[in-house]
């Protein structure tokens, strides 16, 4: 499985290593395909293909969607590579799924705590949290036809 992200967004780190953990057991092999700027889509797609990867994962990362779903949803499908993402922009753009926390649900929540510290409550008081919901969606006529 090709696994494209940013490697200097330190979330897109975090996913990397959580990956690495559990791919063995999964008996799935990654390949990190790295995209710092939008002039290296061309390359990271060619890498994909020379690796014959079977799967794209697309980490979420700002540099990379939406701004560029139509480059990797292009990629995915000369190449026919199922993708996966948690941005659900990427399903509407022509991949396969996505998977992910609901924004919507997010924003309402961040609401409530800027209503918090609005009238008075000091943000290091306040809780973390971990979102409640998540979403699934699937592409009914994917772009990308499986093997």
């Amino acid at each position: 499985m090709a696994v494209l992200l940013n490697p200097d967004n330190p979330q897109a780190q975090l996913h990397w290593r959580g990956l690495e953990g559990v791919a063995p057991r999964l008996h799935v092999q990654l390949q990190a395909v790295e995209v710092r700027r939008a002039t290296d889509f061309e390359r990271a797609c060619s890498t994909m293909a020379d690796w014959r990867a079977d799967a794209l994962l697309v980490i979420e990362d700002p540099t990379l969607l939406p701004a560029h779903q139509t480059e990797i949803v292009d990629c995915a499908a000369r190449h026919r590579l199922p993708t996966i993402t948690g941005i659900r922009s990427l399903v509407d753009a022509g991949g396969l799924m996505s998977y992910g926390a609901s924004f919507p649900a997010l924003y309402r929540r961040a609401a409530t705590f800027v209503v918090k510290i609005l009238r008075g409550a000091k943000p290091s008081d306040l809780p973390v949290e971990q979102p409640m919901r998540s979403r699934f969606r699937q592409q009914l006529t994917p772009s990308v036809r499986l093997r």
